[in-house]
C-alpha cells in the first residue's frame, strides 16, 4: 500500500465504507491510523480503477502459520469487494485471480481467505 497516494487510499476507504458501513465507519474516522495499519502489515492491493475511482479491490498481507510440518508463509486475503453498480462484470474475480497468482508463482505456499481479518 505504500505506493498508493493519500487520495487513492481515501477512495479505497470510501468504497469499503459503501460495502461494509457498520464495520468500516471507523476507517473513515481514523483514516491515518487505518493507513498506518495497512502499511505496518505491508498490505498489497490489486485494484481496478476507472476515472480515479476503485471499481474492485482485493487486499492481502503476509502471514505465517504454524503447522506440524513447520512454518508456512501464506497470503491472507482480506477486503475483497466491488462497487455494487459494477458487479456481475467479473471485476471481483479479476482482482482475486491477480492475488491468487502470488500463490501460483510460488511467492506464497498457500492463501487464506477469512471473513474477518484478525491479527
Amino acid at each position: 500500500m505504500s505506493d498508493r497516494t493519500g487520495d487513492q487510499l481515501r477512495v479505497i476507504g470510501a468504497l469499503y465504507l459503501r460495502i461494509w458501513p457498520e464495520a468500516t465507519t471507523a476507517l473513515v474516522d481514523r483514516y491515518e491510523a487505518t493507513c498506518a495499519v495497512w502499511l505496518r502489515e505491508e498490505r498489497e492491493a490489486f485494484v481496478v480503477w476507472a476515472r480515479g475511482e476503485p471499481l474492485a479491490i482485493s487486499m492481502f498481507s503476509r502471514r505465517e502459520i504454524w503447522t506440524t510440518g513447520g512454518t508456512l508463509r501464506v497470503m491472507a486475503l482480506v477486503g475483497v469487494c466491488s462497487a455494487p453498480e459494477f458487479r456481475g462484470q467479473g471485476l471481483g474475480a479479476k482482482v482475486v485471480r491477480a492475488a491468487f497468482a502470488q500463490v501460483d508463482d510460488g511467492t506464497f505456499a498457500a492463501a487464506l481467505w477469512q471473513t474477518a481479518a484478525r491479527p
